[in-house]
């Protein structure tokens, strides 16, 4: 499909403003992921039910929800977030997602369930709150990691890295770093 004029212009503005490379990556991520989501036919809470249903979609962008055998696909933003935090957002199952990570997480992290956290690509270190202090796992490209339930937790990136998660979203908290 075409852009509208009025993103090309907003967007050929950005560009020109942009003084660093680091501002331009992000304008073309920005656009990049926004093509991603106007290209996929799925929409928030829907589950292709044949395969002329079915489209691809980022991981990055769009959160799968497995559960009792079937999928359905959310929305992979702060909005989702906030209401899987503060109930307003039912996500019963598993949740699968990939991230993008350039640096180290923000928040603290803890799932009701195990979370199974892949390295696709990339360097981390997880770092596990624990009564005793806190203690560190390396994760490297193509090494996995089982995050036990209840245990908070939090990523230092040590190279720019994609992880695969899969845990249970609903009842998962975060609290400031």
């Amino acid at each position: 499909g075409k852009m509208n004029q009025n993103s090309r212009i907003l967007i050929e503005k950005l560009i020109a403003e942009a003084k660093t490379t680091e501002e331009l990556d992000a304008i073309s991520e920005l656009v990049a992921a926004d093509v991603l989501r106007k290209r996929s036919a799925l929409t928030e809470g829907q589950t292709p039910r044949s395969p002329r249903e079915s489209r691809p979609f980022s991981l990055t962008e769009v959160y799968a929800q497995l559960e009792g055998g079937r999928a359905t696909l959310h929305a992979g933003d702060e909005k989702f977030w906030a209401g899987l935090m503060n109930g307003t957002t039912r996500c019963d199952g598993w949740l699968v997602s990939m991230y993008r990570m350039k640096s180290d997480t923000t928040t603290w992290e803890k799932h009701p369930g195990d979370e199974l956290l892949y390295l696709v690509s990339g360097a981390v270190d997880v770092v596990f709150e624990e009564p005793a202090g806190s203690s560190v796992i390396e994760l490297r490209t193509g090494q996995a990691l089982l995050v036990p339930h209840d245990v908070w937790h939090r990523q230092v990136v040590r190279e720019v890295s994609v992880e695969l998660a899969v845990t249970h979203g609903q009842g998962s908290v975060h609290k400031p770093v």
